[in-house]
């Protein structure tokens, strides 16, 4: 079984799954889902979406940044958001009217059409025409987390697109030498970078590939063109936005947030010893003062701290910044600690549904069920990757590097996402899940008959 795994190959599916028939009937299976959902629940708006408006109001929601891009005025603007996102809600907003949550959730909905055919692209390229490549879509276009998040206001439908749309882009690029595929997937990666910053980390990794698979092609004018394309495309809009911050606000950051989100790894630790940080005594009161059971105190305390300290917001962040750094330097096993638990949570299976939802009896059952599924999808995609990851030998072969590279991105955007947040990470996940569950489906169809052999002698 291990070396069907690692050589990329896969069993032959019977005739009546040869075909366009199978993706065609999935096609149809997935749409009808959203068409369901559509008519059956209404669009529900997050927190992050529009934030909440208290005595010391500071912009912290998507909302807040999508009018001033609509508007094409940032003066009011702090730098808390990416503009990935919020440049899609404003696009809506011009097209549809402002507020209209219902057009938002339905274009999310066309984006995982696109989704659909950009995972069967990936799939294809990696496994080849067949059972295994339509399995694997299957399994991205039907996962639940995905299915209920496409109908709120949040930014996790646009990254699951975007990544989609990166990836076959890249290997198509590898395998062509094609520098337009190259500068696509730059394009696709950027966005996806401006619309969750974690997901940074992926253009060196992007570009690695790119030069592993091209290779000696890697001299020819063709293959420059595409790595220098990718490099470009991705990171200049990236480097555009922190400059932009950077010139409004001293701070070369995605998010000027940045500095309070370390506190939800920094706070709990500091509070167990307040003493020891006497620089940072009035911080560390105000936050015990604002103690929540999520761990964010820092979202009901930041304005208190910017008026004891007579400070700017993104002056508050950048000292909050300093004061995350200071603890966790004092404390580096209490920090690896926290993130330990931050990296369990992250793997917690997690449905972003309707408050009331949680309030029935059948979606609690589902959910504790989803739950299960996915502690054991995850224990099965790191088996899966650990076959290929252990044979150095295969590395290059067709598939392999490519299921590499996928491991790797779940890896790194693991560590982005626990490392400078201890709380509310599960979600961060959701984009993964596609990759994930497809590499495992693939796997199991591409050793169907190994499987069945093995059951049989078992009997």
């Amino acid at each position: 079984m291990s070396a069907t795994l690692a050589a990329g190959r896969f069993n032959a599916p019977p005739a009546s799954l040869r075909g366009s028939a199978p993706l065609v009937w999935l096609f149809l299976v997935a749409l009808g889902a959203r068409v369901v959902l559509m008519y059956a629940t209404e669009p529900y708006v997050t927190n992050d979406a529009v934030g909440f408006r208290g005595p010391s109001f500071v912009p912290l929601s998507y909302r807040e940044l999508a009018m001033s891009i609509f508007n094409w005025d940032f003066a009011g603007d702090l730098g808390t958001r990416s503009p990935g996102y919020p440049a899609l809600m404003a696009l809506c907003f011009r097209l549809f009217g402002i507020d209209n949550w219902g057009a938002i959730v339905a274009v999310q909905s066309l984006m995982a059409v696109v989704a659909f055919f950009a995972a069967y692209w990936l799939w294809r390229q990696i496994y080849g025409r067949g059972f295994a490549a339509v399995f694997a879509t299957a399994t991205a276009v039907l996962e639940p987390a995905l299915l209920l998040s496409e109908r709120g206001i949040q930014s996790e439908p646009l990254s699951v697109t975007m990544l989609l749309l990166s990836l076959p882009l890249l290997v198509h690029a590898a395998r062509r030498v094609s520098p337009a595929a190259a500068a696509g997937s730059g394009l696709c990666l950027a966005l996806l970078a401006l619309t969750r910053p974690a997901f940074q980390i992926l253009i060196p990794l992007f570009a690695l590939y790119l030069a592993l698979r091209l290779g000696v092609r890697l001299r020819t004018r063709a293959g420059a063109a595409a790595l220098a394309l990718l490099v470009l495309t991705a990171g200049l809009p990236v480097a555009a936005w922190d400059g932009f911050n950077l010139a409004r606000f001293g701070y070369f950051t995605p998010m000027t947030t940045q500095g309070f989100i370390l506190t939800s790894h920094s706070a709990p630790i500091a509070s167990e010893a307040p003493h020891r940080y006497r620089q940072y005594a009035d911080v560390v009161d105000i936050m015990e003062r604002h103690k929540r059971p999520d761990g964010m105190a820092v979202w009901v305390a930041y304005p208190e701290i910017m008026q004891r300290r007579n400070l700017t917001f993104a002056q508050a962040s950048r000292l909050m910044q300093d004061f995350s750094i200071a603890v966790f330097r004092d404390q580096p096993v209490a920090f690896a600690k926290s993130v330990f638990k931050a990296f369990t949570r992250f793997w917690e299976g997690y449905l972003m549904a309707q408050q009331h939802w949680y309030d029935k009896v059948s979606f609690l059952l589902f959910a504790k069920l989803y739950e299960i599924m996915v502690g054991l999808g995850v224990l099965s995609y790191f088996v899966v990757g650990a076959f290929d990851a252990l044979r150095i030998k295969r590395w290059l072969q067709p598939g392999v590097l490519e299921r590499l590279l996928i491991l790797a991105i779940v890896v790194v955007v693991c560590l982005a996402s626990t490392m400078p947040i201890a709380v509310e990470n599960a979600r961060y996940k959701l984009p993964l899940l596609p990759l994930m569950w497809g590499v495992v489906a693939a796997s199991l169809a591409s050793n169907w008959g190994s499987i069945r052999a093995f059951v049989a002698g078992w009997r």
